[in-house]
């Protein structure tokens, strides 16, 4: 029974890589064994595995396979000797849920329980003993009835006749919006129960004991967990419009790419999501790293299926409606088409294609939903911000509290009419911004920057070094002096000598900023900063100023490096997200001046 050209590259120690030998043994194929060092990776390993730089990888030919579930798969249906897997799909859906919890809860669990002491510990105890329990049901001898009749005759009593195939989802679930885009191409008719995934039902915990998660998809009264274990039994079972490919090596590509996308980049998006700061960056990062990935498979192609959507355009299809959603929601981005024009080709046509576009939930209450899950991890109780909607200075505060995340609730001010509430709040200078935290009001948007800052940790505005936390407050205070009261609004409002004297006093500060960011993206360096925030009136005020005054601040000749920093400044998603209406402030600030200049 030998073959050629079959080689395994592992770890002596490996448990994963054992898989692949075992299978190999049973069907009685020869191999090479190539011996890695997993400290200091081969280039071989490298270029074989260029993604996950893991063993095992499993050599055919010319065709490398990696992941050890999909090799024991590929292996069984490249060797056809000795069957590994069973020949019902419902038993094979089950032997692929039962590998992936076991090495999900018990490997996990117990290797957490290997390395960590105390609660983390005996957390992670209890989680593998839970599911081992429930394997050694599973292991027990079974009578004549098989075992999903034993392991179900309980709830299946239970169960209403009246459709074969019903669907245990959530309506906002990639998981479960998988399964339906495959029944839906099958044409198969199915019944659909919506899950309160915050209080699950004994139903959905009977069905699914072990993630207690949906989507499960019942058969005959047979319950299928895991929604990529269900795509599978679902193109086993229903055998119209196949979803996955013949060729076993094509079949193992398609497992392996919709496992990274679940693992790399779902993961990933769904931590930029909920997070900010620093933290949401290394998550968007991550996610567009695994982006770049698939751009490279997908380029060339209508679909991953080529010509028709086949099992890896579902298994990835929540990238095209999810992904954009949550964008929105935690105010990033990740899907850029400039550096992505393959995948969002691709997303324009599996948006498009009619049983995908006529199932898609509702965008906009899964916006509302995504954006109570984020509050759940980002939000902050008791915030408010009392401001004037085109005030530059209420704006820093805003921009602060997005870029770290925190939950607010917005008051709009009539300034000319000022609120008793304000008046009580700021009863010294009686002005917007006022931030409210809790029980305690803050003034001065200097101030309350700072305050934000040093209450909220995660993305730092301010430089950690105590010099360059004062060159920033100096430049802060100075720029607001000397370029917005002296200069660019006493030139807006003056004429003659005046408005000359605040035209040159702008121009001088101008040229000083010039030098301070020459070279960089941002005043703070590559992310925007307190002086960024500070300073970003700069970037919209500025120019509406020189518009309704028929003036010229900011020389986009004399000052190239200011001009830069401020398309980077307004081209950032909260900062292009909050900015007031332009043609509303246009009107605003023509009013002004009116007042200011009654001649």
């Amino acid at each position: 029974m030998g073959s050629k050209d079959v080689k395994v590259v592992s770890y002596w120690a490996s448990p994963f890589g054992k898989r692949a030998e075992w299978a190999l043994k049973l069907k009685g194929v020869e191999y090479d064994y190539i011996e890695e060092d997993i400290y200091n990776k081969s280039d071989l390993l490298l270029e074989l595995n260029p993604v996950h730089k893991k063993v095992p990888v499993l050599v055919h030919g010319n065709k490398a396979i990696a992941e050890s579930f999909v090799i024991l798969e590929y292996i069984d249906e490249t060797w056809k000797q000795y069957p590994l897997m069973p020949h019902d799909p419902y038993q094979r859906a089950h032997a692929r849920f039962w590998a992936i919890s076991a090495e999900q809860k018990v490997g996990e669990g117990s290797w957490i329980a290997l390395i960590k002491s105390g609660e983390e510990k005996e957390k992670a105890l209890d989680t593998a003993s839970e599911v081992l329990e429930k394997i050694e049901e599973e292991i027990k001898v079974k009578d004549e009835k098989g075992i999903i009749e034993v392991k179900w005759q309980t709830w299946s009593k239970t169960m209403e006749r009246r459709e074969d195939v019903k669907l245990f989802n959530f309506h906002a679930s990639p998981f479960g919006q998988r399964v339906i885009w495959a029944l839906k191409l099958k044409g198969v008719d199915y019944e659909c129960i919506e899950e309160d995934i915050f209080n699950k039902s004994n139903l959905l915990l009977e069905l699914n004991p072990v993630h207690k998660k949906v989507p499960v998809l019942v058969h005959c009264n047979k319950p299928i967990a895991e929604s990529l274990v269900i795509l599978e039994y679902i193109d086993e079972t229903w055998k119209q419009y196949p979803l996955m490919p013949q060729n076993p090596c094509q079949r193992a590509h398609a497992r392996f790419w919709a496992n990274f996308a679940e693992h790399k980049l779902l993961d990933a998006a769904w931590m930029a999501m909920r997070s900010s700061g620093e933290e949401q960056e290394k998550a968007v990062n991550e996610a567009r790293e695994a982006v770049e990935k698939l751009e490279e498979e997908i380029k060339g192609k209508r679909f991953f299926g080529r010509d028709y959507i086949g099992f890896l355009d579902i298994a990835i299809g929540w990238i095209s409606y999810w992904i954009p959603v949550w964008e929105e929601v935690g105010s990033m981005k990740i899907l850029d088409p400039l550096k992505f024009p393959a995948i969002n080709a691709w997303i324009t046509n599996f948006l498009s294609h009619p049983t995908i576009n006529d199932t898609l939930p509702q965008r906009d209450k899964m916006v509302v939903y995504y954006h109570s899950r984020r509050k759940e991890t980002m939000g902050s109780k008791d915030v408010k911000v009392l401001n004037f909607w085109v005030s530059p200075f209420g704006k820093r505060v805003e921009w602060a509290l997005k870029l770290k995340g925190v939950e607010y609730e917005y008051i709009e001010e009539d300034i000319s009419n000022k609120s008793n509430l304000l008046l009580e709040l700021n009863p010294v200078y009686k002005k917007v911004p006022v931030l409210v935290h809790g029980n305690k009001a803050i003034a001065e948007s200097f101030v309350i920057l700072e305050y934000i800052d040093e209450t909220w940790k995660q993305y730092p505005l301010m430089p950690h070094d105590p010099y360059e936390r004062a060159h920033a407050r100096f430049w802060a205070t100075s720029a607001q002096q000397k370029l917005g009261k002296e200069g660019s609004w006493t030139a807006l409002i003056k004429s003659g000598e005046e408005k000359e004297k605040a035209l040159n006093t702008a121009s001088e500060v101008l040229e000083k900023l010039e030098e301070e960011i020459k070279g960089k993206k941002f005043f703070g360096g590559d992310n925007i900063g307190y002086l960024d925030i500070a300073l970003g009136w700069i970037s919209y005020i500025i120019p509406i100023w020189e518009e309704v005054g028929s003036i010229q601040i900011i020389d986009r000749l004399k000052l190239p490096a200011i001009n830069e920093w401020m398309t980077n400044f307004l081209n950032h998603p909260v900062v292009k997200d909050s900015l007031p209406p332009r043609d509303k402030a246009l009107d605003y600030y023509h009013l002004s001046v009116k007042k200011h200049t009654p001649n």
